[in-house]
């Protein structure tokens, strides 16, 4: 009965080794899945356009309402920001002192649904947008509560816009000032 026992045990393993055998074959498929990234930024806001009219010479101007920028992207992206200068108007980046025919133009972003800042937040050159794109960092464009760097994917935040206007002009039509905001690679 012994033998009967290891016949078949040693049968069996046999029947295995075969069986794996049969199993083997000479090539094999590995599946590679592909996301790219995209950067996609959107900006919504009440209203995304923001109409001053008339203000004095070097007065300062805090919009009263925050413009919505969305990471409509798939990826964690940052903003970098730039304006376009209208005609003879110039923009100044630095917290000094305006002159004819200069203006500044301030940006900050925050976390949703937090407090407008106030014309006071904007002494540094670092939230002044300039005509090159600027990148957000923790301290560029940003304040406590909230920046424009890293934004994860369908992650949105509050843009607040500043003016201050020249201390004189000799432009008397409308100036239109458009600022782009442009969504790279995150961290």
């Amino acid at each position: 009965m012994r033998k009967m026992i290891l016949v078949l045990v040693v049968v069996g393993f046999l029947g295995l080794c075969v069986a794996d055998l049969a199993d083997a074959a000479d090539t094999a498929n590995i599946t590679v899945t592909v996301t790219c990234r995209s950067l996609s930024v959107t900006i919504t806001g009440d209203p995304v356009t923001w109409a001053l009219s008339l203000v004095e010479p070097d007065s300062e101007t805090v919009k009263s309402a925050a413009i919505v920028v969305t990471n409509s992207g798939n990826a964690s992206e940052t903003y970098q920001l730039k304006l376009t200068d209208p005609t003879v108007w110039a923009a100044v980046q630095t917290d000094a002192a305006l002159a004819a025919e200069k203006y500044q133009l301030g940006a900050i972003f925050q976390t949703t649904a937090t407090a407008a800042p106030v014309a006071n937040d904007y002494v540094d050159s670092a939230d002044f947008v300039s005509t090159v794109y600027v990148t957000c960092t923790a301290t560029v464009f940003a304040k406590t509560t909230g920046n424009g760097l890293n934004v994860a994917a369908s992650g949105a935040r509050d843009l607040w816009l500043y003016f201050r206007a020249p201390v004189s002009t000799a432009e008397t039509a409308e100036k239109s000032i458009t600022v782009t905001v442009k969504a790279i690679a995150g961290a």
